[in-house]
C-alpha cells in the first residue's frame, strides 16, 4: 500500500463508520417509535414428577417504544393443537405456580394469572416504556406451548430478539464502540514519518 492510498484510508473509515452510525440510529428510532414489545422464551426442565417432566416456561417481555404505555394486556400461553400432549399445572404444594414477575418500573397492582390444564391467562393492567415482566407457567407434555396476545387496546408488535432489537437497547453502546474503532483506525492508518 503506497502513501496516497495510507492516506484515503482514514476518509474510508470515517464514511463506513458514518453510515454504520446512521443505519443504527434510524433502526433505533424506528423501534423506539413504533408500539414494540421484544419477547424472548426461555423452557427450563425442573423435575421428574411420577415419571413425566415438568417444564417451566418464561416469557420475558420487554417494551421497547420510548413513549407507548401499553394498557390491559392480555396474553395467553396455550396448546398450538387442540390434541398437543400438553397439561399446565398449578401445584402450590410443590412450588409450581404460574405468575406474572414485574420489574419496576411495572406496577404489580392490576395482573392476574388463571391457570387451566389447557392453558394459562395473564392480565397486565399496564407496561409502560421500557417496562419488563415475566411470564411464568409449569406443565407436563412433549411439546412447548405457544405465546398469543388476546389484547384489545393499541396495536403491539412482538418482536423475537433480533439485530433491531438489540441495537434499540444498545444504542449508546454500538455507537461508542464504533467511535472507539473509527480512533484506533485512523491511528493506525496515519502514516508515520520517518526523519
Amino acid at each position: 500500500m503506497g502513501k496516497a492510498d495510507m492516506e484515503k484510508v482514514p476518509t474510508l473509515v470515517v464514511i463506513f463508520l458514518t453510515a454504520a452510525g446512521w443505519v443504527v440510529t434510524h433502526i433505533v428510532d424506528r423501534v423506539l417509535n413504533s408500539p414494540t414489545v421484544e419477547y424472548a422464551i426461555e423452557q427450563i426442565d425442573i423435575k421428574k414428577d411420577g415419571g413425566s417432566s415438568v417444564a417451566q416456561e418464561i416469557v420475558h417481555l420487554e417494551n421497547l417504544s420510548a413513549n407507548m404505555s401499553f394498557n390491559g394486556l392480555e396474553f395467553a400461553l396455550r396448546p398450538k393443537r387442540i390434541n398437543d400432549d400438553l397439561l399446565f399445572i398449578n401445584d402450590a404444594s410443590n412450588g409450581f405456580i404460574s405468575e406474572i414477575r414485574p420489574y419496576a418500573p411495572v406496577w404489580p397492582g392490576d395482573m392476574t394469572v388463571t391457570t387451566e390444564e389447557k392453558g394459562v391467562k395473564y392480565t397486565i393492567g399496564s407496561l409502560p416504556p421500557r417496562g419488563k415482566i415475566d411470564l411464568i407457567a409449569y406443565f407436563h407434555g412433549t411439546v412447548a406451548p405457544e405465546l398469543v396476545s388476546y389484547s384489545t387496546g393499541p396495536v403491539m408488535v412482538l418482536l423475537p430478539p433480533s439485530i433491531e432489537t438489540f441495537f434499540a437497547r444498545h444504542e449508546a453502546c454500538v455507537l461508542i464502540a464504533a467511535v472507539i474503532i473509527g480512533g484506533i483506525a485512523m491511528f493506525l492508518a496515519k502514516p508515520v514519518r520517518v526523519t
